[in-house]
């Protein structure tokens, strides 16, 4: 029985897409399975960020900077891209890239409706 080498270049053995155009992620053999994802490089817009949350029976608000980071990701061997928008795993959105046109045509919508909101 003959074997037939795959020429996988640098790829790691898991890795089972060959990267996406914009994906900027270095991908190594010993990468744990829940880091095996394709990524862009992130934006970030600082802006000012307002947060609710319960204390007792009271609904305390407070805003603050905020560093969003917006990107996108696929997990390798899968095929729907993810939008991320967020400060870190536990304040961040992802949704289907292809609702990324829906999304900010629904914020610029609600954004123009009072010009005076600024």
């Amino acid at each position: 029985m003959k074997l037939i080498a795959l020429n996988l270049g640098d790829r790691p053995s898991w890795q089972r897409d060959a990267c996406p155009a914009w994906c900027t992620a270095t991908h190594r053999e010993n990468d744990h399975p829940d880091d095996r994802v394709h990524h862009s490089d992130g934006i970030t817009v600082i802006t000012v960020g307002r947060r609710r949350h319960l204390v007792g029976d009271k609904l305390v608000t407070t805003s603050e900077e905020v560093d969003l980071e917006i990107g996108i990701a696929r997990d390798d061997g899968h095929q729907t891209t993810w939008l991320y928008i967020g400060s870190g795993p536990a304040s961040s959105v992802e949704v289907e890239l292809s609702a990324a046109d829906e999304l900010v045509a629904a914020i610029l919508s609600l954004a123009n409706r009072w010009p005076d909101h600024r």
